[in-house]
């Protein structure tokens, strides 16, 4: 098969920790699955049973399962010749816009500085 590779064993990383503790949650899962489902009777020996069938599952699987892809590239990749890649072209800054002759007379833009009016005052006095 082209573009497939065969890792060896070598290559391989095995982690029975990791395969450990997840297969702990698994003996969890199998072991309320099994009480529910009545094949086995609510006791802690079974529990404890099912728990560690569970972590021994999850290290046998982790150690002689199948391998995930490698990350990055292969060694023979890695030695050929790096791709060109451009720079990009540096983009031109934008002009200012131009400021309008009405815009700039201060009168037209002052804030209006005038008090508020006060507020209305109840005469009735509810």
């Amino acid at each position: 098969m082209e573009g497939v590779t065969q890792m060896s064993e070598s290559d391989r990383k095995i982690h029975p920790i990791a395969g450990g503790l997840w297969g702990l949650p698994l003996g969890i899962g199998l072991a309320v699955f099994a009480i529910n489902a009545r094949w086995v009777s609510l006791s802690i020996v079974s529990l404890v049973v099912l728990i560690l069938v569970g972590v021994v599952f999850g290290i046998i699987w982790s150690s002689f399962g199948p391998a995930k892809k490698p990350k990055g590239a292969p060694p023979a990749a890695a030695e050929a010749e790096p791709t060109f890649v451009p720079e990009p072209e540096p983009v031109p800054e934008p002009e200012p816009a131009p400021v309008a002759a009405e815009t700039a007379d201060p009168v037209d833009s002052s804030p209006n500085l005038d008090p508020p009016p006060p507020p209305p005052t109840d005469p009735g006095g509810v």
